[in-house]
């Protein structure tokens, strides 16, 4: 504990601060010495997702809902990048969209995984014409997309569940402004 201590002390003191990061403190009404105070004391800090990005190590310390983000480009001279609050029940990293449905994608690699996607999403699916399936709502009964149900690629399955995501998102906004319209009266 006591080198860990130390080693969180060697990067306060040898700490620079991104002028971003001085206008986050202010914002978010955080002193400068409390920031420090989260470095030196927090037991279990973050290898940032980013970091590979980078190119260098970024560390995220929290403690409580406010982290502190240091970047080691230069690892003697490290530099708080960022200070922000998490707001409960919000993820506390911005997922990454992927660009393929390979290894490590969030993104289904057959017909099948895609179906049961949109199923777990609250839809059922119904055949409609052209070998195509219809995407409908449980609730509302909307048919808010179609789908080939013989995709000629694993691009065109990836396409297809962010069409999904995109036409499911439009879905819920509009059906969450009719509730809102609606609970006006």
């Amino acid at each position: 504990m006591v080198a860990k201590l130390d080693a969180h002390q060697r990067i306060v003191n040898a700490l620079h601060w991104d002028d971003r990061a001085q206008g986050y403190l202010a914002t978010w009404g955080i002193k400068q010495s409390d920031a420090e105070s989260i470095i030196l004391h927090d037991r279990k800090p973050v290898l940032d997702p980013h970091s590979t990005e980078a190119g260098h190590p970024i560390i995220r310390f929290k403690r409580g809902d406010v982290t502190v983000v240091v970047g080691f480009r230069d690892p003697k001279n490290p530099k708080v990048l960022s200070v922000f609050v998490t707001k409960p029940k919000e993820p506390q990293f911005k997922q990454r969209t992927a660009t393929s449905s390979g290894q490590g994608s969030s993104l289904p690699t057959s017909v099948r995984e895609l179906k049961i996607r949109m199923i777990n999403f609250g839809y059922r699916l119904k055949m409609g014409h052209g070998g195509h399936l219809s995407v409908i709502h449980k609730e509302s009964g909307l048919r808010i997309c179609q789908i080939s149900s013989t995709p000629s690629d694993k691009r065109t399955i990836a396409n297809e569940w962010r069409r999904f995501l995109k036409e499911h998102a439009l879905h819920e906004a509009r059906r969450k402004a009719e509730e809102d319209r609606l609970l006006q009266y």
